[in-house]
């Protein structure tokens, strides 16, 4: 016969047990209750918040963006020009835009002419590349482009190939262009340059922030050509405005509009991806996929449609602030990037672009293509005249519509005279004016302002440094 108090000790262990089961249901249906109640809040949320942007701005998201990109028919799109070119080209990676005679050439000062080794060197590669020169030739008669993007399933896996080699082909006109005015063909440098412009707006509304970064630094790129062709030689003035038109017309490009409203829709369209599963978070960290992805993939994703509608929030406030007068808006960027930085590990301020950069570089862009725009101005004045204006406001309004605004402060650009010539000058972003001191080849270094030089005709095609000789390929 069993000891009744064993039996009694049983009965009270099953009956913990029950009890602990009980318990252990209870919590696991509060948990999925929980769950349930947060899944419908923050799809409720974010269905809000969707339905909120297309009431506010119709056609925001990716496809519809893609779909009203502006049309450029094929013989018109400078994009197919330079795909074309770029196939022709040498596919060495380095050829036209790293090579150390490369870099020799981006040393070489506006004014300083080649040395006959570096000439008959550049003459050897643009003969090299007559090919590609030939598909690009007419590339100055073709201002609007647009790239084909083949977008993925998986955003951050779209591939834009030909958009990262736009580069080779507007080094190849700037190249062909310093050749020319080299030899002091200042009517073919400027066909060429305005080429050079043309290559780098075959990226026309590209909604990825990348392509319109490619597009600033290939327009830099150009702008700076067009100070050594204005070093080297003397430009018709049918040939300086042209210029300046070409130069104007970049510097109106909405750079910050399309790439704010871009970037939104390029990462709405990433959260959507992670959200219906068709991408995981190790995706995103670029890390191999692991057992959580699969495990957690439920609370991962409302995880991240709880946050999902920040990303209209952060985008509103980065566009707003790019709006405000320029002594305003870096502070308030700044002010947004340092809130975006403490919210760790939230996948909208991991996928947004980094704004503040993004508009260090427009404002770049912008200062250097209005301070040549007003250069070329300024040397039409000179060419009229036969001296260098007072100020900028006398190349107003015949010359010029206006006196540029320098990006960085809001007020006018800043003119000085100098013994050999005049500058015309931003004070960058650190806000500080250094008297006009440019730097050409570092020009975001302290100390230095972004500004176009012109000399006096005198100081111009000043001779070579034979100290330096061109090396042997």
């Amino acid at each position: 016969m069993l000891d009744r108090n064993i039996v009694k000790r049983r009965s009270r262990w099953w009956a913990w047990l029950r009890g602990a089961g009980f318990g252990l249901q209870l919590m696991l249906a509060l948990y999925f209750v929980n769950s349930a109640i947060r899944a419908y809040v923050v799809r409720t949320e974010l269905q809000e918040a969707l339905a909120d942007m297309d009431r506010t701005d119709p056609g925001w998201r990716l496809p519809d963006i893609e779909a009203a990109r502006a049309v450029v028919p094929n013989a018109e799109n400078s994009a197919l020009r330079v795909i074309a070119a770029n196939k022709l080209l040498p596919q060495a990676p380095k050829t036209w835009i790293e090579d150390d005679f490369d870099t020799e050439l981006q040393h070489l000062r506006p004014e300083q002419r080649m040395t006959p080794a570096q000439f008959a060197r550049l003459r050897q590669r643009l003969d090299e590349a007559k090919p590609a020169l030939d598909e690009v030739k007419g590339l100055s008669e073709l201002p609007n482009g647009r790239f084909p993007i083949a977008y993925a399933p998986n955003p951050l896996n779209t591939m834009l190939p030909e958009q990262q080699k736009l580069r080779r082909v507007i080094q190849l006109l700037n190249r062909d262009s310093m050749a020319y005015a080299e030899a002091g063909e200042a009517h073919q440098a400027i066909e060429s340059c305005c080429g050079a412009f043309n290559a780098a707006r075959a990226i026309g509304d590209e909604p990825i922030a990348i392509t319109q970064l490619v597009r600033v630094a290939g327009a830099i790129i150009a702008s700076r050509t067009a100070e050594r062709i204005l070093a080297q030689t003397e430009p018709e003035l049918d040939d300086l405005k042209r210029l300046q038109a070409v130069v104007e017309r970049e510097d109106a490009h909405p750079y910050e509009s399309i790439t704010w409203r871009g970037d939104r829709a390029f990462v709405n369209a990433t959260l959507e991806a992670i959200e219906s599963g068709a991408m995981s978070l190790s995706e995103l960290a670029e890390s191999p996929p692991d057992w959580s992805d699969q495990l957690l993939a439920f609370a991962i994703q409302d995880y991240v449609r709880g946050l999902h509608p920040q990303l209209f929030v952060y985008s509103a406030r980065v566009q707003a602030a790019s709006e405000l007068p320029p002594k305003l808006r870096r502070p308030e960027m700044q002010q947004i990037e340092r809130e975006m930085r403490q919210a760790w590990g939230n996948p909208v301020t991991l996928l947004m672009a980094a704004f503040l950069k993004l508009d260090d570089a427009f404002s770049r862009s912008h200062a250097i293509l209005r301070c040549q725009a007003a250069a070329c101005a300024a040397e039409r004045y000179r060419r009229l005249h036969g001296d260098w204006p007072e100020s900028l406001d006398q190349l107003t309004p015949d010359l010029i519509a206006e006196v540029p605004i320098d990006p960085f402060t809001g007020d006018s650009l800043l003119y000085h005279r100098l013994p050999d010539g005049v500058v015309i000058y931003s004070v960058s972003s650190d806000g500080v004016d250094n008297g006009g001191v440019v730097d050409e080849v570092n020009p975001t270094l302290p100390g230095a302002d972004l500004g176009v030089r012109l000399w006096d005709v005198a100081k111009r095609r000043q001779p070579p440094k034979l100290d330096e000789p061109a090396k042997q390929p």
